[in-house]
């Protein structure tokens, strides 16, 4: 990546508890769904199902996003490997 720093929050969103793991398709569509809501000018309302949590992370100047984006890419490499996993298993 170049350019300047992301000087927005980052939004993460978890997702999945011990009797629901989401597919990668579901972790999609949460994504699609929270990118859509943030960008309708009128407002939006979300409806999630328990096992869904969004916490949002303040960017501040100064802050190494690069550090943050890093940590992010590798939780969700992580989470999209496992749903494949269990995917392949429940077929």
């Amino acid at each position: 990546m170049s350019g300047q720093p992301s000087k927005r929050s980052i939004l993460h969103i978890t997702a999945g508890e011990e009797d629901w793991q989401p597919s990668a398709e579901e972790l999609t569509a949460i994504t699609e769904m929270f990118m859509a809501a943030s960008v309708d000018p009128l407002g939006a309302v979300i409806t999630t199902r328990t096992g869904i949590a969004v916490k949002l992370i303040d960017v501040q100047e100064g802050v190494d996003v690069q550090v943050v984006r890093a940590h992010v890419d590798a939780e969700t490499g992580a989470a999209l490997n496992a749903a494949d996993a269990i995917d392949k298993a429940r077929e």
